[in-house]
């Protein structure tokens, strides 16, 4: 101890790797001894808030978990009975071809607006009038 007085030593975080055997962890950026408190530490507050999780679970209503009983209620009965309609294969294609449809009409609104005021300012030069004035 008396060599070291007065001198300065800087320690990084591999050294405390180095020194102990045990778990590390990157994102915390803390060494733990075994792995029942390495998977204690991974599924705690502190890690999960580093990781960007908040540990909050938003509160049901009681019409959400019976809305969610009686889905699962008609889900058996339409397996049972051989019914069970559209696949999630075809589920996502008719999704795909209504989002389609809806952006080619938004288009299309868009398109007539455009061409609909090309008309009125047309026809404000027509009678002579300046459309930046009008």
């Amino acid at each position: 101890l008396t060599t070291a007085v007065g001198k300065t030593q800087i320690i990084t975080d591999s050294g405390i790797r180095q020194k102990g055997g045990g778990w590390w962890c990157d994102a915390c950026e803390c060494l733990l001894k075994d792995s029942a408190n390495y998977l204690d530490h991974i599924n705690g507050k502190k890690h999960q808030r580093k990781l960007g999780f908040s540990m909050r679970v938003e509160r049901s209503t009681c019409g959400q978990v019976s809305g969610a009983f009686e889905n699962a209620r008609k889900r058996k009965a339409e397996e049972e009975s051989g019914d069970t309609g559209p696949s999630a294969i075809e589920a996502y294609e008719q999704r795909l071809m209504a989002q389609r449809a809806e952006e080619e009409r938004r288009k299309k609104a868009k398109k007539d607006a455009k061409v609909q005021k090309k008309k009125e300012q047309e026809a404000l030069e027509v009678e002579g009038m300046d459309p930046e004035i009008a």
